[in-house]
């Protein structure tokens, strides 16, 4: 007599494929080793289950790739020497399993002489279906010289860093689909001109992630590329080092930009920087951006001068630091573009230093009302507003506070007749309890 058949293998493919892809799901990061066991151990089970399983699951098991270009540490074993070799050998083995790649993650170390080249060379040729790819590692410094479109690359001594670029450039070409690219680099040399040269061939592309952009101490030139001829979407820029004429140029290669974000100068900067540079470098896509996050710029107190959103008719979120805007009165009309649904305003201070308890009391809480109370009058469907505020809880008995418990002063922003219109506001967690913060510290004036 035959044994019952279970429940599970009774559900159709399509539904069972579903519940599959769930469970192998690949996590965006993996912070420990633990974790990637974990991980390999659940999807070798689910291959091993029968046949049904095997066929249903192989597409989602090898959708997310990643590799390592030499030795990247102990927080990445997902891509660790060994584990890369035996991806290779699998799919120089069976390469109906190449078609299954949608995203392709490889990360490059900066001095190994013993990484396998010739292995992320292979997948550069063989994973032609990615539709996303991320790089992350080092890079040599990219420049031109006087011919168009040539690179001149200068390589440190005993570094491979200009593997890298050789990698790109051969994705580039040959991944006809992709759709989405991400690159980082820590070690800040991360040449514009080089990338513009490779986003060329990638006709398809819609979301470009940058970290680490270098300054060249040159203007792109006119001829780098054609004006507005980019499907790029979505511009994501952080550490960006070059300078705003540089930014101004690289805005004109896309055609109708969607989403822009600009964060983080960590490493230092060009200048001058600031809010009326950004949204100058902006005004070709006041059209068709819909969503804008900017970081401090690198200031410690901004403003709104010559930051206008007025004519930006189809911005709906905007994120901004309050160390790029301030909080002057008399100011706070200038972000309300008509259309502008959710405004977030973070605390976050780039510099490894905290926020203060300083930074959000009374004239902070009434900018913020400002804003919302000119939203309502102006008809603009503001309903949304966030604060990032996040201040270590360094205190110590005795020491200087201001007069207000900051999250007091968030929560009276909004108001009945505000909650009444559907106006939120939302913030953390506090990060010390209001009693404590009373008790500890000794009240100053600001």
């Amino acid at each position: 007599m035959r044994p019952p058949i279970s429940t599970i293998l009774c559900v159709p493919d399509e539904l069972l494929a579903q519940i599959l892809e769930l469970v192998l799901a690949y996590p965006t990061r993996f912070w420990w080793a633990p974790d990637f066991d974990k991980f390999f151990r659940t999807s070798v089970s689910v291959m091993l289950v029968c046949r049904r399983f095997r066929r249903l699951a192989t597409p989602y098991l090898y959708s997310h790739v990643e590799v390592a270009a030499g030795s990247v540490g102990p927080n990445f074993p997902a891509a660790s020497p060994r584990a890369t070799r035996h991806l290779h050998r699998t799919f120089s083995q069976d390469p109906s399993l190449r078609r299954y790649c949608r995203t392709l993650h490889v990360h490059f170390a900066a001095s190994d002489s013993e990484a396998p080249w010739r292995i992320v060379d292979d997948l550069a040729a063989w994973l032609v279906g990615t539709r996303h790819l991320l790089i992350d590692g080092a890079f040599a410094p990219g420049d031109w010289d006087d011919r168009p479109f040539s690179i001149r690359r200068t390589v440190r001594s005993g570094h491979n860093l200009k593997r890298t670029w050789d990698f790109i450039h051969a994705a580039f070409r040959n991944m006809a689909s992709l759709e989405e690219v991400s690159i980082r680099t820590g070690n800040g040399l991360l040449s514009l001109w080089t990338i513009i040269h490779n986003l060329r061939h990638a006709v398809r592309l819609r979301v470009v992630s940058l970290t680490g952009v270098s300054c060249t101490g040159s203007t792109l030139p006119d001829n780098a590329f054609q004006i507005r001829s980019a499907l790029i979407t979505s511009l994501r820029l952080s550490n960006f080092q070059d300078s705003p004429e540089n930014l101004r140029r690289l805005l004109l290669f896309p055609a109708k930009l969607e989403e822009f974000s600009f964060a983080s100068f960590r490493l230092g900067r060009t200048g001058p920087w600031n809010l009326s540079v950004v949204a100058g470098a902006l005004s070709p896509h006041k059209s068709t951006l819909r969503s804008l996050l900017v970081g401090s710029l690198g200031q410690k107190s901004g403003s709104l001068t010559g930051f206008d959103l007025s004519e930006f008719t189809r911005l709906e979120e905007l994120g901004l630091s309050y160390w790029a805007t301030g909080s002057e009165a008399g100011t706070e009309a200038q972000l309300l573009a008509p259309s502008l649904r959710a405004f977030s305003w973070s605390f976050h201070v780039e510099d490894q230093h905290s926020e203060s308890y300083f930074d959000f009391q009374e004239p902070q809480e009434k900018w913020l009302r400002t804003l919302v109370h000119a939203a309502v009058e102006e008809r603009v469907p503001l309903r949304k507003l966030q604060i990032t505020f996040v201040p270590s809880d360094y205190g110590k008995p005795g020491e200087a506070r201001p007069k207000e418990w900051p999250w007091d002063c968030m929560d009276r922003v909004v108001g009945k007749e505000m909650r009444d219109l559907g106006v939120t506001l939302s913030h953390g967690e506090p990060t010390i309890s209001r009693r404590d913060f009373l008790e500890r510290g000794v009240e100053v004036e600001e």
